[in-house]
């Protein structure tokens, strides 16, 4: 992912935000290249991008390659602990402290190199790529379950188990 918007404080606001599980973890912040950070630990890495005013936040093995995609903090989170509320900002420094918030709180297992979850979160994912293609290319922009996934609202999952289920449609 290229840097298209330069964040001139992002190591400073890395090693910031993430001072407290730098320490606990001892995690060593490592430039690979503009607007990639890693966070690497014994046990895993935090691999970090900046790209047209987002920050992501990544998991990765220590065994990974840095440069192919990681297992990201927030779906990784809604996975392991759906109920788990994020506050989603426009602001990449309130991102980053975001990122840190919810590791410290409810994944701290992860950077102790627990990653039995991996198997099925990427089965869920992929699950849920079928799902949203399918949504994206059969449902129109102005269908009921379109509009809900667009916003947000997470009652599209269960209308659309209902319209499968009502169609006779089956998902490959």
């Amino acid at each position: 992912m290229d840097n298209l918007i330069d964040y001139a404080d992002f190591k400073k606001d890395i090693a910031n935000g993430f001072s407290e599980l730098i320490s606990e973890f001892d995690l060593e912040l490592i430039l690979i290249r503009n607007g990639l950070y890693i966070l690497r630990g014994k046990n895993c890495i935090l691999k970090f991008t900046f790209d047209r005013g987002d920050v992501f936040c990544e998991f990765k093995k220590t065994s990974d390659d840095i440069h192919t995609l990681g297992y990201g903090v927030f779906p990784v989170l809604k996975f392991l602990h759906s109920a788990v509320k994020i506050n989603i900002s426009y602001d990449p420094g309130l991102q980053l402290l975001e990122y840190a918030k919810v590791i410290s709180e409810h994944l701290k297992n992860v950077l102790n190199g627990d990653f039995s979850w991996l198997n099925e979160f990427l089965n869920s994912e992929s699950e849920l790529n079928k799902i949203m293609g399918y949504i994206l290319e059969n449902l129109s922009y102005h269908h009921p379950i379109s509009k809900k996934m667009r916003s947000g609202d997470e009652s599209w999952k269960q209308d659309f188990q209902k319209y499968i289920q009502e169609n006779n449609i089956e998902l490959s």
